[in-house]
């Protein structure tokens, strides 16, 4: 609301396009090592959750994560988990050390 959609556009069209696929492929290397750690954290519990699947999860609790102050959403993965046979324990403790 601030800034406002020109100031946001006036910095967009500012920006070398050359350096967008750098910055994509480095928050998606961002994105796959914490996911990294969330399974291996998740392994020590039980061997349950597929990588693939953790990713989706991890990336929609980090989107949340964005908003949210505090990055608080991040907590959110122990609500996208609901549906692994891990107990709300368990995903909130390696959501906490994570």
């Amino acid at each position: 609301y601030k800034v406002g959609f020109n100031g946001i556009y006036s910095s967009l069209s500012a920006m070398k396009i050359a350096y967008l696929p750098m910055v994509l492929l480095f928050v998606f290397i961002t994105l796959i090592l914490g996911n990294l750690n969330m399974k291996k954290l998740f392994d020590g519990i039980k061997h349950i959750v597929g990588f693939w699947k953790l990713f989706k999860y991890y990336m929609l609790s980090w989107a949340v994560g964005s908003f949210v102050p505090g990055k608080i959403g991040e907590y959110s993965i122990v609500y996208f988990l609901r549906k692994e046979k891990i107990t709300i324990g368990e995903r909130s403790a390696v959501s906490t050390i994570d």
